[in-house]
């Protein structure tokens, strides 16, 4: 398979991989292909929910968005076809249809046809009561021409989605389906969650033969306690096989056997003891009876040398695995990787799970990973979402470092739905951002961070922190691995689902990841890999930056990595940063004994301090993610002043802000290119600088000097409304604005008002524009247009109740030479107005309500979510 990236061309053999898998591929999409690695036949879907009306034959004839129910009757078949079919259908549908059969009967489902624009327009075919509704989750999703005529659905209710982007269409599809009886399972099966029956075999075989993981969720799977010693001694009466010591219950049995024959005499608790070894408590319901570190000492002092000469095998027990936090029973139930001493890390109380009730499926619930965050950018789609994190104690969170190489604003925890409003959602800015100090953004390796919030999370039964692994023995240790995220990739796209997702993932031999077929030997000490068990769903479920936490013996949930890159084509194996590498720098940080990448400066009144890029005046790193903290003296502000400014043009950037914290919506400038001499004042007391440049060529850099100054006599923040009018004005208007100015306003209207700008005059040239946004984040999602010249442009209305400008005046160019500006300036009118009145959807687009949500409808050639970009 071949990748293709800014003209690079790579193999998944090559090193380039590494880059291209986060750039440049799509590991959630899966077209066509195989479900399983059985043969499948037919696949039923079995009755779910109740439905409104029959229709025979159904073809979406509302364009947009609808959601159709159909309830079929025994030996029913019905038609579902996308708009106008066999003729091409329309641009801009989001059409569901939800099928659902009488008690005992299942469904039955055969792909007619198929012709989409690939890659552009999805069908999806999920179970459950709807897409992204609690129950349901994703089975299959396709694109372009491809498909099998009967693809894997087995549902107690079943749906299908269709949806289409803006451009060209095709004939579209054509699905049959079909209510029967349901036949019930024969012996030497088990049941699916779903209802499909699948051999008992292939229970916990690492394949997702029930396409909803509920063979694969609860593994190992729990048995009873046969030894008779050992039932009558035991705290608990569930154990599982295979387990760190026994392969099955009769080589547990064994064991006794041999010890009883040999070692008996050597303690009075040898036999209790070895009981909770070689029948460790079943772990899926939460923290486990387990040997106490104390008797462990004892027993291992007084029996280990007998055992290992007598038997001729290694003593079966490491103590550094056990605590002493006792309770009555004289067991203890004190946590294994709990370094930050929480006590409930890696506990799931809101989550029940029952492996004799598995409900399976691809969608997360509430409660079932308390300790996932989601990190938000200012001005996103879907409250912003960006990356994955794992909460690992009350004030610190842990990420990729590829996630906040720019900006994170805040992280939201409690909440499995990005959209819907929880009573259990807590959400936190970020204070600080420490990347590892060796972290290559080119290879990845070393791609971890930790963000300390600024307030400490309360812990709930929602929120909660994981334990972090401490097992360089990942493969030994830990049988059943999670992983969950929305489904993220870049950053100016919407998440691939508003629901939580999860999967099962199993962890893989470094060797094996290693090898030819795989990553070819690029693999670091400090990653890890694991596969994602095959079936009918998209091959990454998790987020970047996202948990891979594993069930420990200690029946807790344990993060033994961070989703780094992967699950790109063919490849289904994803990487990770393996957290047992890295147990020095994350305490050394959670500590204060390192601050990687921060410096901070105090100014006094007329004491310049200079700054420079790493080794100025020779280049800079590539990968370097540096962070300055000025504070200037009380009633003060601070100013930089651009003394050499040389960095790759638009790639290695100078990010400036007010405050302390790199946040979107405190940014003040953002520097990049040859020959600027800007200068930038904050309006407080505090400002950040950030200093990032990426993996490809470098330059001098810059030299900077910070001086504390007299206050600013403007706000951060324009507030406007209805009755007056606020005027904005470029630097020196109407005289021609200085060289390499770059300076950002924020304005705000009341709630359920826009903020609406009417131009008096305009005249940029030679490099000098003006861009225009909605929201207080200046990125690039936002923004609605960009004006340079000297025609008077439109009124702009903000589709919200915010809107930014960012004024640049010429930057330079490639040569380093800054020509003379010509231009003189703008001067707008800022006002408020009812947002009712007025249509937000830009460039002749058109708007409704959907489901109280508003979706705009963009003509030809423009796409994003107010039409704004061509």
């Amino acid at each position: 398979m071949l990748d293709v990236h800014l003209g690079c061309w790579c193999t998944h053999r090559d090193p380039c991989i590494r880059r291209l898998l986060l750039d440049c591929t799509d590991p959630f999409l899966v077209m066509g292909g195989e479900v399983s690695r059985r043969e499948m036949g037919i696949i039923f879907i079995v009755f779910g929910l109740l439905a409104v009306s029959v229709l025979p034959y159904t073809s979406a004839e509302k364009a947009y968005t609808s959601v159709t129910v159909i309830e079929l009757e025994w030996n029913e078949t019905t038609v579902i076809s996308s708009p106008g079919y066999p003729s091409y259908y329309k641009s801009n549908l989001d059409l569901t249809w939800v099928l659902t059969a009488p008690v005992g009967h299942i469904l039955q489902i055969h792909i007619l046809d198929l012709a989409l624009e690939t890659d552009y327009d999805y069908l999806y075919i999920g179970y459950g009561p709807g897409p992204n509704k609690p129950g349901s989750w994703e089975l299959r999703k396709l694109t372009g021409y491809n498909y099998s005529s009967e693809p894997a659905t087995p549902s107690h209710s079943m749906w299908v989605r269709f949806t289409t982007d803006v451009s060209r269409g095709d004939i579209g599809f054509s699905l049959r389906v079909t209510a029967i009886l349901n036949p019930e399972c024969s012996s030497g099966q088990m049941q699916c969650s779903s209802g499909l029956c699948i051999s008992e075999s292939a229970r916990c075989d690492g394949y997702n033969d029930c396409l909803d993981f509920s063979d694969e969720e609860y593994c190992p799977y729990c048995e009873q306690v046969q030894f008779d010693i050992c039932r009558q001694s035991l705290a608990y009466n569930l154990t599982f096989f295979p387990n760190r010591n026994a392969e099955t219950a009769d080589a547990a049995a064994g064991n006794f056997t041999d010890m009883g024959t040999t070692i008996s005499s050597c303690h009075d608790h040898l036999f209790p003891f070895m009981c909770s070894v070689y029948y460790p408590e079943c772990t899926h319901n939460g923290p486990t009876h387990r040997v106490c570190y104390s008797d462990c000492l004892a027993v291992t002092d007084a029996c280990k040398a007998s055992f290992e000469q007598l038997l001729d095998r290694p003593w079966p027990v490491n103590c550094s695995l056990f605590t002493d936090e006792q309770e009555e029973d004289g067991s203890c139930f004190g946590p294994a990787g709990d370094i930050f001493d929480t006590n409930i890390c890696g506990t799931r109380p809101a989550y029940a799970p029952d492996q004799n009730r598995v409900l399976g499926g691809t969608n997360a619930r509430q409660g079932e990973f308390p300790w996932i965050g989601s990190l938000r950018i200012e001005g996103l789609d879907f409250g912003g979402h960006w990356c994955g994190s794992t909460l690992i104690n009350s004030q610190w969170v842990l990420t990729a470092a590829h996630c906040v190489e720019y900006y994170v604003d805040r992280v939201v925890f409690g909440n499995a739905h990005l959209t819907d409003d929880s009573d259990n959602e807590v959400a936190v800015e970020v204070a600080d951002i420490f990347v590892h100090p060796e972290y290559d953004n080119n290879w990845f390796f070393n791609d971890i961070a930790l963000i300390r919030l600024a307030e400490p999370v309360t812990f709930s039964d929602y929120v909660r922190p994981a334990c972090l692994s401490e097992s360089s023995d990942e493969l030994k240790d830990y049988r059943r691995c999670l992983v969950a995220g929305w489904e993220t990739l870049k950053l100016y796209s919407r998440p691939l689902a508003e629901s939580l997702k999860k999967a099962v993932v199993t962890l893989l031999d470094q060797d094996r990841c290693n090898s030819e077929l795989f990553y070819n030997g690029s693999l670091a000490e400090e990653e890890i890999c694991a596969r994602y068990a095959p079936g009918g769903i998209d091959a990454c479920q998790g987020d970047k930056g996202g948990p891979l936490t594993c069930e420990g013996d200690d029946g807790r949930w344990h993060l033994v990595g961070s989703t780094s890159f992967g699950c790109a084509g063919s490849l289904s194996d994803s990487i990770y940063t393996r957290i047992s590498q890295f147990q020095s720098f994350i305490t050394a940080v959670v500590s204060g004994a390192i601050t990687p990448g921060i410096t901070e400066i105090t100014l006094e009144r007329a004491v310049p301090v200079n700054i420079t890029s790493p080794n100025y005046p020779s280049d800079y790193n590539i990968g370097d993610n540096i962070v300055w903290q000025v504070s200037a003296p009380v009633n003060h502000s601070v100013r930089l002043d651009i003394v050499d400014f040389a960095t790759e043009f638009d790639f290695d950037t100078l990010f400036v802000g007010d405050g302390l914290t790199p946040l979107t919506y405190t940014e003040l400038a953002r520097l990049t290119g040859y020959g600027l001499r800007s200068i930038v004042t904050s309006h407080g007391r505090h400002m950040w600088l950030k200093f990032f440049s990426n993996y490809k060529r470098t330059d001098v850099g810059f030299m900077a000097t910070l001086n504390a100054v007299d206050p600013r006599g403007d706000n951060s923040l324009i507030l406007v409304n209805e009755s007056t009018v606020q005027q904005l004005r470029s630097p020196d208007f109407p005289l021609v604005a200085s060289d390499s100015v770059h300076e950002i306003w924020r304005i705000m209207a009341p709630q359920d008002h826009s903020v609406r700008a009417r131009f008096d005059f305009f005249n940029l040239t030679n490099g000098s524009s003006l861009t225009v946004g909605y929201g207080s984040s200046p990125i690039k999602f936002t923004i609605l247009v960009e004006l340079t010249g000297s025609e008077l442009p439109e009124d702009i209305t903000s589709p919200t109740q915010k809107m930014w400008f960012r004024f640049v005046s010429n930057t330079g160019d490639s040569s380093r030479a800054v020509g003379p500006l010509k231009g003189s300036g703008f001067l707008v009118n800022l006002t408020a107005e009812r947002t009712e009145e007025s249509n937000p959807c830009q460039n002749g687009g058109t708007f409704s309500d959907i489901h109280g949500s508003l979706q705009c409808f963009c003509p030809e050639g423009f796409k994003w979510d107010y039409c704004q970009k061509g």
